[in-house]
């Protein structure tokens, strides 16, 4: 037990902040569209691509960067309303009501969409992979943070709202 304990400790000093646990997991998406298309100049796939890839790939450009937009501008919303006095169940909001993780999702999505945009067939599979990782690794960090943040209201949130993307 006091081990758990000294292990979230170190934790939650380590990354400090939520954001930059974030950024990481950014990063991992970025590098597995780059590392995909290292790949692909070695190693060639050839899945006769049409131009509707490329419109999917478009469209998840655009979804992604929504979907992180709206999961961004909730969380600013409502931090905004809390300082104001107004109580809200913050974990609630935007697509907050819908899915646990929407940045990361986000995020996924536009690594896709770029991937399928590039033709990139080792982008695709390596950003399911980094999506993976994020599940694994980031999530739970994140969580951690949450938990040490907000308490029973976030671990409540997360019993509830056990989502599988």
């Amino acid at each position: 037990m006091e081990n758990e304990v000294k292990k979230e400790e170190k934790i939650t000093k380590r990354d400090g902040r939520i954001h930059s646990i974030l950024s990481y997991a950014y990063f991992v998406f970025l590098l597995a569209v780059i590392l995909g298309l290292i790949f692909d100049l070695f190693i060639e796939v050839n899945l006769n691509w049409t131009n509707t890839h490329n419109i999917i790939g478009l469209l998840a450009l655009v979804f992604g960067s929504i979907l992180i937009y709206w999961a961004q501008t909730s969380s600013l919303r409502t931090a905004q309303l809390k300082k104001k006095g107004v109580t809200i169940d913050i974990f609630r909001q935007g697509p907050y009501r819908f899915i646990r993780n929407p940045s990361y999702l986000g995020v996924f999505i536009i690594s896709l969409g770029l991937a399928l945009l590039l033709s990139s067939f080792f982008s695709i599979v390596f950003s399911i992979l980094a999506y993976l990782i994020i599940r694994i690794v980031f999530v739970k960090k994140e969580e951690l943070l949450l938990s040490h943040k907000y308490g029973e209201p976030y671990n409540k949130y997360k019993d509830e709202n056990k989502d599988i993307i």
